[in-house]
């Protein structure tokens, strides 16, 4: 199978993941994903300033990930898909995976260490079995 780069759609791709890959527009992301919200209510909620959160929302919807509405004078946004709330969810999964791997890899090494196997000691006490100075 070739990867070929028709019409720039890794170029799209690699947009859009650029756009979510900034910890506000991740909170952003995350506050819409309760629902529409206007600015207001995104700056109370994510802690932002109200500038910061013009920015990355107009990069949000640059890259097709929000869109809007108009409401008399206020503007309420909103995600254009379940894309980015999708992906947040795939990526913490895959975070919560390797972390509870690493967990587990830990407890093995403490368990082995416990039973008089080789590992890690716990914190204070030497590894060859010494005095600690």
């Amino acid at each position: 199978m070739t990867a070929k780069n028709d019409n720039g759609t890794f170029e799209e791709i690699a947009g859009r993941l650029r756009a979510m890959s900034d910890p506000a527009r991740l909170a952003i992301i995350h506050c819409l994903c309760g629902g529409e919200k206007n600015v207001s209510c995104i700056v109370d909620e994510t802690g932002y300033g109200q500038a910061c959160v013009s920015k990355h929302l107009s990069i949000l919807r640059r890259h097709d990930l929000v869109s809007t509405r108009r409401d008399h004078r206020k503007i309420f946004y909103s995600l254009t898909s379940t894309l980015p709330e999708d992906i947040c969810r795939m990526v913490c999964r895959s975070i919560e995976d390797t972390t509870s791997d690493r967990l587990d890899a830990l407890r093995s090494v403490y368990t082995r260490q416990s039973t008089g196997g080789t590992g890690i000691p716990p914190a204070g006490r030497p590894a060859t079995g010494g005095k600690t100075e």
